[in-house]
């Protein structure tokens, strides 16, 4: 369960989907370690990973420059 320092993230890989939770105000990186440490073992190593975010317009789309959490979202 988030507390008020976490920011509830739904992280989507394939076909599958898992609820986590990051620090508020988590960027890229931060991201991308979770989804390493949720996902890690199905990634092929030499995969080039690429964070999409669930947008307003219902579609993912690349995180932009500078993106940091600071509410709940669904990424891919």
């Amino acid at each position: 369960m988030a507390d008020s320092n976490h920011v509830p993230v739904l992280f989507s890989f394939s076909v599958f989907s898992r609820p986590s939770s990051v620090p508020l105000g988590s960027g890229y990186e931060v991201l991308i370690q979770k989804l390493l440490s949720v996902y890690g073992h199905q990634i092929d190593v030499d995969r080039k990973l690429v964070l999409q975010c669930f947008s307003d317009w219902g579609q993912y789309i690349d995180l932009p420059k500078g993106f940091t959490v600071s509410e709940r979202c669904r990424l891919r």
